[in-house]
């Protein structure tokens, strides 16, 4: 029976958006896309936002959902890293310290490392998760900015030699700058290696649908015979999530 599954853009750690939304939609899946938020370093220990609260690494609560998330630019890919090294980069990495730290009637959360493959609803879906940050020389490295973020060659490497109906990404192709018409905003993460990966990644696989964030605006255009749909980001006035 087909699964109901919900995709999002960025969160930013926002988890209020998601759970608002997962409590009310009840999907048995949910999608990341992307910034997801993983500063397990920040943990119960930083205060962000206007009001000062502590930042809560664990603060999904959901029945029902799983879990599913690629990396975006905006995640400690240092600890990312160390999980895949230890558990492998071709299947979901069920994500133990949100398990250790909440209540265990959670459902679980997956990350999806790069070049990850999972079938969802009969349809195989490729991910590969990293952009690079265009406010990197405004952040610190080790603490809210590392090197991992974006797509490497190495990465292109580990692509599967399979058939994908269904890429996931956080940035886009090279070739789609011009068709989005993306603001100058936009236009500045297009300068990035992640981008001509990607563009790589269409030609060689010639998916169906391809979902994205990063941009924080909503798009769905046709391009040779693929829907590209991006979200936009939790909070903001577009549209931030669909239905697969």
């Amino acid at each position: 029976m087909k699964e109901n599954i919900i995709v999002t853009g960025d969160l930013h750690g926002y988890w209020n958006y998601l759970n608002d939304l997962l409590n009310k939609k009840k999907p048995e899946k949910a999608i990341v896309c992307g910034d997801f938020g993983y500063w397990p370093h920040m943990h119960n220990s930083k205060k962000i936002g206007r009001r000062g609260i502590r930042w809560d690494q664990y603060g999904i609560k959901n029945h029902v959902t799983e879990v599913f998330w690629l990396d975006g630019n905006h995640e400690n890919h240092e600890e990312l890293k160390i999980l895949a090294t230890k558990y492998g980069y071709q299947s979901p990495i069920n994500m133990k310290d949100f398990e250790e730290n909440r209540d265990k009637k959670y459902k679980p959360i997956y990350y999806l490392p790069r070049c990850c493959v999972v079938e969802f609803n009969d349809q195989r879906c490729l991910f590969i998760g990293g952009a690079d940050s265009i406010d990197k020389m405004s952040r610190r490295e080790g603490i809210s900015w590392w090197r991992g973020e974006v797509i490497s060659h190495s990465d292109y490497l580990n692509l599967p030699e399979e058939d994908i109906a269904i890429v996931f990404s956080h940035t886009i192709p090279s070739f789609l700058a011009d068709e989005l018409f993306i603001d100058l905003w936009g236009s500045q993460k297009m300068y990035d290696p992640s981008c001509k990966i990607l563009e790589e990644v269409f030609y060689k696989y010639k998916p169906k649908k391809w979902y994205f964030g990063h941009f924080h605006k909503f798009y769905n255009i046709h391009f040779e015979g693929c829907e590209f749909i991006g979200l936009d980001m939790a909070g903001h006035m577009g549209k931030w999530w669909c239905y697969m």
